[in-house]
């Protein structure tokens, strides 16, 4: 029999150290922040070793801690892309778009009739909210936003150069080839 720590205590311990926040990680695994600390502290009980500084508002990973983190992200990446392997075609073909209410009814849907009439093929789905998109939670494949700033999760391609800034994120996920997506994205716009 393996003998491993707790799993929920190493998944709390991968998202604390993706986050390097307490209060992001448990938000991420829909705990409390104090039940995440519990939760790391079951995983520095059980291997005798510090992996977090706890500092004033803040955590900062400890040597152990740092040598930890690099193999349990790789390894939960790993099962991910494992996982993803199970997924049919069927699902291949669905996107999901995320973007505020009225950029919705008066601009995108009114394109995007004509497009899908043409690509039958493709399961659309438009999520039209204003909250700020968690792709992994959300399963969102692309946000379309507007907005004077950048959001720090988002890494913002700029178009629409006439208006002033906005941000549009795609979020391939694997599922998507860039081709495909930049084809869509032409016939869209």
């Amino acid at each position: 029999m393996r003998k491993i720590p707790p799993v929920n205590a190493v998944r709390a311990f991968e998202a604390a150290c993706r986050h390097m926040q307490f209060q992001l990680a448990a938000e991420e695994l829909g705990i409390t922040p104090s039940a995440l600390s519990y939760q790391i502290r079951q995983l520095e009980e059980f291997l005798g070793i510090k992996l977090f500084n706890r500092l004033n508002r803040a955590v900062v990973l400890t040597k152990e801690g740092r040598i930890l983190s690099s193999g349990i992200i790789e390894a939960f990446e790993k099962m991910e892309e494992t996982f993803a392997l199970l997924q049919s075609d069927e699902d291949n073909k669905t996107l999901v778009v995320s973007t505020g209410p009225a950029f919705s009814a008066k601009w995108l849907a009114p394109r995007l009739y004509a497009y899908l009439e043409q690509n039958p093929e493709i399961d659309f789905r438009l999520s039209a909210n204003l909250k700020l998109t968690d792709f992994d939670r959300d399963g969102v494949n692309a946000v379309i936003r507007f907005g004077a700033g950048i959001i720090q999760i988002y890494s913002p391609k700029h178009y629409f150069r006439k208006f002033q800034r906005r941000l549009f994120h795609l979020n391939y996920l694997k599922r998507w080839e860039v081709r495909q997506m930049k084809v869509c994205l032409k016939k869209l716009l």
